[in-house]
């Protein structure tokens, strides 16, 4: 199955608790100057992880995802309205790309990279 599993998808919840502060808040998260490099982060691994595995967009869900995030949900506040299945697309389809690339490696690799890239990121963001 080539679908993001409840504990990755929860991880960038995790990170916004962890930080505290205005970022825990969803009214109020976009505030917080970490907001930009947190979402540019998430957005970079799922851009990688659409590289690699090429998903169907059958692998999005049409129902029973978390509110807002169904397939053919739209994505606030973009207007026109633009659905979640519109934007399931390489960052290149969509006009932009990352200078970033993940290395080819195992399953645990990737998850350290990652995992440290977030840690890393969080640490200068506290500490900047």
């Amino acid at each position: 199955e080539l679908g993001m599993e409840l504990p990755v998808m929860n991880l960038h919840n995790l990170v916004h608790a962890f930080l505290n502060g205005t970022s825990t808040l969803a009214h109020s998260a976009a505030n917080d100057p970490i907001f930009v490099v947190l979402h540019s982060f998430t957005d970079a691994v799922f851009d990688e992880w659409m590289k690699r595995f090429s998903p169907s967009v059958a692998t999005w869900p049409v129902e029973l995802a978390p509110i807002g995030h169904n397939r053919d949900y739209n994505m606030v506040p973009f207007f026109p309205p633009v659905t979640n299945e519109e934007l399931f697309v390489p960052s290149e389809d969509l006009g932009y790309a990352y200078s970033v690339e993940l290395p080819e490696s195992n399953e645990v690799t990737a998850v350290a990279v990652i995992v440290g890239s977030a840690v890393g990121g969080v640490v200068l963001g506290l500490f900047l």
